[in-house]
């Protein structure tokens, strides 16, 4: 499988999972760089940097990190949620 391949696949996952999921705003979209970390995001979108503010991203996130929220890869376009209600 070529990287563009791999890219458009999971592209429609993201798609699939996401027109199955409640609707949420999306406040920004955010291109990973190098050095970036999931927590440095949460910091810069959120203003805080805590485990329940990155694990937002993650979980918004997931199906275009994987299964692990600890390796994001240079280039990903992460959308960052806005906060429910009461966050």
């Amino acid at each position: 499988m070529t990287n563009q391949e791999f890219d458009e696949m999971r592209e429609r996952q993201r798609r699939a999972r996401a027109a199955q999921e409640p609707k949420r705003a999306v406040k920004a979209e955010h291109t990973i760089e190098s050095g970036d970390t999931l927590s440095g995001i949460a910091l810069k979108y959120y203003g805080n940097a805590s485990e329940k503010y990155y694990m937002e991203i993650y979980e918004f996130n997931k199906d275009t990190i994987g299964d692990d929220p600890n390796f994001i890869v240079v280039g990903t376009v992460l959308r960052i949620p806005e906060l429910p209600e009461g966050f």
